[in-house]
């Protein structure tokens, strides 16, 4: 018998004005799945599978829900990348295709990663400006270079008081000898829930090539559900969480599942499922077959 597999890793981005999202499914291995999430019928679309390096932390959905910006790397496309000579590059795709209208090389993993920025304005020394063949232009914003970066500028804010009062009572796995020698290193965000009166806080203490099992880029964090002055904390079954514009609670686990769940002050009430666990690649699924 062949081992299983360990759990995918999943991580997501809601479109700040559409009620869609982009999934990012990392498993088995170096193989991604892109998938997009309607958020009013909870439906799953497959955009596609791909080998190699993403960074979902660095990536993008437009607001409207329509494109989608991916950075990317295939250390073994050396000459045959789609950009001369790079084997890092970001693409901006029109959904449902993951087929780059647009794209530029990059910095290997070094690079900030973009947001979607207006179609004019100002362009920072780190932006580009970029034309779809479809006559849409964008300033693709560069990220800051902090944690939560991609966060902050989906809704979530920072949340210095959290940061503060959490030394009091996190979890050992958050109490790293890099924290205890840069304290600044421990970084809190916060997103109130639309439509609601409960809040989820992400709080973590930076990168690490060993984080726990379903982390995204090595970055080892704590997700809590608060009301008020209370919290719960959802790890380490929830990897991933945000909310839906209606204020539903939407979140990826270490096992593999993409939920959908209503909240009321601490309680959760389960909705929907989908178990992404069993998804392969399907080259590999007509191996298996």
């Amino acid at each position: 018998m062949g081992k299983t597999p360990p759990p995918p890793r999943i991580y997501g981005i809601i479109a700040t004005e559409a009620p869609v999202a982009v999934i990012f499914r990392r498993g088995p291995s170096e193989q991604w799945c892109v998938l997009m999430l309607d958020l009013q019928s909870f439906e799953l679309t497959v955009l596609g599978w791909r080998r190699g390096s993403f960074y979902p932390r660095r990536c993008d959905i437009s607001p409207d829900g329509k494109y989608l910006c991916i950075v990317q790397a295939d250390w073994s496309a050396r000459g045959r990348s789609p950009y001369d000579l790079s084997d890092s590059w970001a693409d901006i795709s029109e959904i449902p295709s993951l087929e780059g209208t647009a794209g530029w090389p990059e910095s290997g993993m070094y690079t900030r990663g973009y947001r979607f920025g207006a179609p004019t304005g100002p362009v920072g020394e780190r932006d580009r400006e970029v034309a779809l063949p479809n006559g849409e232009r964008f300033i693709m914003k560069s990220y800051d270079s902090d944690l939560f970066a991609l966060e902050r500028s989906h809704g979530w804010t920072r949340d210095s008081d959290f940061e503060r009062a959490s030394t009091q009572w996190l979890p050992p796995q958050l109490h790293s000898a890099v924290v205890d020698s840069y304290p600044e290193s421990r970084v809190a965000v916060t997103r109130s829930q639309p439509q609601g009166e409960s809040e989820l806080s992400v709080i973590s203490d930076g990168y690490h090539f060993n984080a726990r099992q379903g982390q995204i880029e090595g970055v080892q964090s704590v997700t809590y559900l608060r009301n008020g002055p209370d919290r719960r904390s959802l790890s380490p079954e929830w990897i991933w969480a945000d909310w839906s514009h209606d204020g539903k609670f939407v979140g990826a686990t270490t096992e593999g599942t993409l939920e959908l769940h209503q909240v009321q002050g601490l309680e959760m009430t389960f909705l929907r499922r989908h178990d992404l666990s069993t998804m392969r690649p399907p080259n590999e699924a007509e191996k298996r077959g």
